[in-house]
């Protein structure tokens, strides 16, 4: 019996100690700062490779109540987002996660286009042209017009002509007063002459964009681009140069 009473305390004695062993704080373990992972850097890695070329068409990139955010051609994959743990995603999932935001853009010095949701598209009524002096054009001058006809149920096309269509179109896109933002709907039509290229023009928002920038027309503006652009797009159909029998 006195061995197992002196087994008994030695047990109760060896439990004490350990109660007052100090124990990991695991308060203090949670109230300690962790290393938080922060936005480094926005950037555009198309810079790298001038020779990039892009589709001429807005890309969404991020939306939220008010407005509706695109960058100016097809190149998200290139903008890309970098943090203080050294990992990398691409912009439309930084920030679509909540990692960036929209003002990061800004910080970083990446060109974005901002689009309300409520978008309307007014002729414009009034001067729309440059100052410039009377230019002659040789006419064998080339122009090349794209349609864009798919998002409309529309086959695509391609051609490429001279001749007095191809100068007033030439004539006429290369003076307009390209001043008004970036809208997000896109353009029908592209077109190259030897005095600009990827000019975006749109027949049923009326307007035409070219280099970042574009300008509203007028209503006898946009029937001058029609008429024109329907007999490219006759010359087209029928192989011969548009607005003429040969």
């Amino acid at each position: 019996m006195k061995k197992l009473f002196l087994a008994a305390l030695i047990l109760l004695f060896l439990c004490g100690c350990e109660t007052n062993v100090p124990q990991e704080d695991k308060t203090i373990e949670n109230d300690t700062a962790v290393d938080e992972v922060t936005l480094v850097s926005i950037t555009d890695k198309s810079k790298d490779n001038p020779d990039l070329a892009f589709a001429e068409a807005l890309e969404q990139i991020f939306e939220d109540d008010e407005n509706v955010y695109f960058l100016p051609c097809i190149m998200s994959e290139y903008i890309v987002a970098e943090y203080s743990d050294g990992t990398k995603e691409g912009i439309k999932s930084a920030l679509s996660s909540g990692k960036a935001k929209i003002s990061d853009l800004d910080r970083f010095g990446i060109f974005y286009i901002t689009e309300p949701k409520e978008h309307t598209h007014t002729e414009s009524e009034k001067n729309n042209v440059l100052e410039h002096e009377e230019f002659g054009y040789c006419g064998n001058t080339m122009t090349t017009v794209r349609y864009q006809g798919f998002a409309k149920g529309q086959e695509d096309w391609e051609y490429t002509f001279w001749g007095g269509v191809s100068v007033g179109l030439t004539d006429f896109l290369r003076w307009l007063n390209y001043s008004e933002e970036v809208c997000k709907c896109l353009p029908e039509y592209t077109v190259d002459t030897e005095f600009g290229l990827n000019y975006g023009i749109s027949l049923s928002e009326g307007y035409v964009r070219h280099e970042g920038k574009q300008v509203s027309l007028t209503k006898k503006q946009t029937e001058y681009l029609k008429s024109e652009l329907e007999k490219v797009y006759d010359g087209y159909k029928n192989g011969k140069m548009p607005g003429s029998n040969l």
